[in-house]
């Protein structure tokens, strides 16, 4: 063999190695053309079509409506077990609990037997709103599970312990100490930490609540009425006051998300909202009272349609949020962590709490809900993703690559065509390690509150 032919073979052999090693492909070396309209991602927990789907014929979900006739419909495929940090986490990065990190309500601090709720920093991979940072992508995130402390974005967080209403009250309720800082704002809370003061009188909010408020969820008399909506502490025994308290905590993330969202307008918007599921377990058996033994006729007057009521509030958010990401210039995706349905194990008498108070349960991993409606949305209904495909998918709307260790996919059937031929999906390896990533959980004032809540909810031991 000719010294130059060896020459020739060793740059040709080397070249592929070369393309082997980087794992590129031919979308990835020409640079995506860049993507102008923007996306929202709206978390309605427990979000079910077996109670949508009745109420979209009978005309009161206008919006959703409009979103699905501007787009696409499926069920969405769950993850068991279906605890809400992590599946809603699994929706943020693309990955399992086991490469994300976060696998349940709490960790243990290191050394000890102490346990303290998850935090951000112990999420081992990054979130979509820390890739679209990295891509040059304005990001704005609201009330997402283990988003505290709030980490550094280009854009804005609300974490998920900025309600000063639920701290107060619940530490109040359940006769904890108050932290030396109780009373101040903790700036781990947001990002920017000046955000925190800024929302302060939309993340405060009394725990009074108006009369015509309680009307649109309930038929109740005029003493319970009364009783209801004054200032007061939330009773874990009483299914009306853990409903108030739920209703006023997704109240202070609308409010203080709204006044972020339309002010900062990021390219990508993200707000996570509880209340739809604290309604769906503790008034089910009233929606549904076949199911259930002994439910008492003037209850059902009273509560049969609290559940229907908050998937129209529901509604009207989304209507709100519609204006602010108007879908002529905009893409909406509405997902849920996993559906509802009656809980086999409910039983008044139950020494467990959760099974006492909870007529409702999503145990089984019934499917979620997956809508997307706007500029860049398909048309039709679509085979049903799962919660793993939800980050690939936006990573691809917002013309940025999915990374090839995600194992989910882009939902190609849910995007407009004309897109995709201008926009095809591109890849890399790995988007990396979340850079904030330590093992011990971060402790906040908020913290013994919130794990009390979760006790006697009987999510936790």
């Amino acid at each position: 063999m000719s010294h130059l032919r060896t020459i020739a073979l060793l740059s040709i052999f080397a070249a592929a190695a070369l393309c082997a090693c980087s794992g590129s492909d031919s979308s990835e070396r020409s640079a995506p053309k860049k993507v102008d309209s923007r996306l929202l991602l709206f978390g309605v927990d427990g979000a079910t079509w077996d109670l949508m789907d009745p109420l979209l014929k009978e005309g009161l979900l206008p919006n959703f409506k409009k979103l699905i006739d501007h787009g696409v419909r499926s069920p969405l495929k769950t993850y068991k077990p279906t605890l809400s940090p992590l599946i809603w986490t699994t929706i943020a990065t693309g990955f399992a609990p086991k490469k994300h990190g976060i696998e349940g309500f709490t960790a243990k601090v290191r050394g000890t037997d102490e346990k303290v709720l998850v935090t951000s920093n112990m999420r081992k991979v990054k979130a979509v709103w820390n890739i679209l940072s990295e891509h040059e992508k304005t990001v704005g995130v609201i009330g997402w599970w283990a988003s505290y402390p709030a980490q550094k974005v280009n854009g804005f967080v609300i974490s998920d312990q900025a309600g000063t209403l639920r701290k107060e009250n619940y530490r109040i309720a359940l006769d904890l100490k108050p932290a030396a800082d109780d009373d101040k704002i903790d700036p781990k809370t947001t990002w920017p930490p000046s955000l925190a003061t800024e929302l302060k009188d939309h993340l405060r909010l009394s725990s009074k609540i108006d009369a015509a408020i309680i009307d649109r969820f309930f038929e109740l008399d005029a003493k319970q009425r009364e009783e209801l909506a004054q200032d007061g502490i939330v009773d874990k025994e009483d299914i009306l006051s853990i409903f108030k308290f739920a209703y006023l905590i997704d109240r202070s993330f609308i409010d203080s998300g709204l006044v972020a969202l339309e002010k900062h307008k990021p390219d990508f918007g993200a707000l996570y909202l509880n209340g739809l599921d604290a309604a769906e377990h503790h008034f089910w058996k009233y929606f549904e009272p076949g199911e259930f033994e002994n439910v008492r006729e003037e209850d059902i007057a009273r509560y049969e349609k609290v559940i229907r009521r908050y998937y129209v509030y529901m509604d009207e958010i989304l209507g709100r949020l519609m204006k602010l990401y108007p879908l002529e210039s905009s893409t909406i995706m509405v997902v849920s962590d996993h559906g509802h349905e009656a809980n086999a194990n409910y039983d008044p008498s139950s020494s467990n709490h959760y099974n006492r108070i909870c007529s409702g349960g999503h145990e089984e991993a019934p499917d979620g809900v997956f809508i997307m409606g706007g500029v860049l949305a398909g048309r039709g209904k679509i085979p049903a993703p799962n919660v793993f495909d939800v980050t690939p998918t936006i990573l691809t709307l917002m013309g940025t690559p999915v990374g090839r260790d995600m194992p989910g996919k882009t939902v190609m059937e849910s995007i407009d065509r004309k897109f995709l031929g201008s926009h095809p999906p591109t890849k890399v390896n790995t988007h990396g390690p979340n850079p904030f990533f330590s093992q011990a959980p971060v402790p906040s004032a908020m913290n013994d509150a919130l794990k009390e809540k979760l006790r006697g909810l009987g999510y936790i031991e």
